[in-house]
């Protein structure tokens, strides 16, 4: 891949240029919002703050990773624009390990889903269940004279207070399912590899999962 700088807003980054487009983009531009890292390309999500889309450069697919965010589940942003079409896109993760309501992740991961695209915003969501939980990309449009960043706010604002709503679950709920709650997670993946493969590790996880 060639590299070519690109400005976005008042910063100039390195792009990866390629005659073979990935997902449709030439211009792919990779960054992070760690302070403490020394090594990559640092750009912020709120350095994103007066441009419009309609001035966000054409072909790009700008990512930003470890973006620490009001939302705390928030890891990663992405903004891009192709035939004209600004768009901006988060990732949150839910983990296993670190959920402890009674409802399980995965019944309550549908239930946040619907609530997401039934919203005002309209907001397209892609859900992937992995080993340690669920990760899900949420999408909305950016109109020309609209400022990126105040899109970002609207898409994170409106998942945290339906995060939060969704959280009580309605009444007469679905029961929890084995391995999305928090003791099973911890029972499957750390309690019984130590104890190790075989007959012993089968019957202390059908005792303990009961």
């Amino acid at each position: 891949m060639e590299r070519r700088p690109i400005q976005i807003g008042e910063s100039i980054l390195e792009a990866y240029f390629s005659n073979e487009p990935i997902d449709g983009f030439p211009l792919t531009v990779e960054t992070h919002s760690n302070h403490a890292r020394k090594v990559g390309q640092k750009f912020y999500p709120r350095q994103l703050q007066g441009l419009r889309g309609e001035q966000f450069p054409e072909g790009v697919d700008l990512a930003i990773y470890e973006a620490k965010r009001g939302f705390r589940y928030v890891n990663a942003i992405w903004v891009k624009k192709l035939a004209g079409q600004c768009e901006i896109s988060n990732s949150i993760s839910l983990d296993f390990h670190s959920w402890d309501l009674p409802e399980s992740l995965g019944s309550f991961i549908d239930r946040y889903v619907d609530a997401l695209q039934s919203s005002e915003l309209a907001i397209r969501v892609s859900s992937s269940k992995t080993e340690y939980g669920f990760d899900l990309i949420s999408t909305i449009d950016v109109p020309g004279t609209s400022d990126i960043y105040s899109r970002l706010e609207q898409l994170e604002s409106t998942q945290e207070s339906l995060y939060r709503k969704e959280l009580i679950p309605p009444t007469g709920g679905p029961i929890q399912k084995y391995g999305e709650e928090r003791r099973h997670w911890w029972i499957r993946y750390v309690i019984v590899p130590l104890v190790g493969s075989g007959a012993v590790a089968a019957v202390l996880a059908n005792y303990l999962l009961r």
